[in-house]
């Protein structure tokens, strides 16, 4: 018999654990879900990741490395849409596609799922910034 050692609550804004939509349509509307803020939020998150293993063990430098890498992943994107102009917003993703933010998922970069959000919200000027 399996012990419950955990009450997990799934929701439909979950950052994480949240099951896959079983379509490709319902992943696309998943991912234009997202609003802007939440890269710049998810970057601070990792940087308090990278700081408290900084702390605890100085040493681990792989570990903390991998936090600040995947923090400035996030502050690229964050760029991209909270760019006043779909020309700057290109000029960031180009950024970001030359640092390989959209390589393969299991890596920790968005994958191609995350480079067709970015590109169709340009596009669609979906989030765009106050001038």
């Amino acid at each position: 018999m399996k012990d419950v050692l955990v009450d997990y609550r799934q929701h439909e804004r979950n950052w994480v654990g949240t099951p896959t939509p079983e379509s490709f349509l319902a992943k696309v509307k998943s991912a234009l879900g997202i609003e802007p803020m939440q890269y710049s939020d998810a970057a601070a998150v990792l940087d308090g990741y990278r700081t408290f293993i900084a702390v605890c063990t100085p040493q681990n430098t792989e570990a903390i490395d991998y936090f600040a890498n995947c923090r400035a992943r996030y502050l690229r994107r964050a760029t991209i849409h909270q760019s006043c102009s779909r020309l700057a917003g290109f000029r960031n993703l180009a950024t970001s596609l030359s640092k390989g933010d959209y390589g393969r998922k299991q890596r920790g970069s968005f994958g191609g799922l995350g480079l067709a959000r970015d590109v169709v919200a340009l596009v669609l000027c979906q989030n765009p910034s106050p001038t």
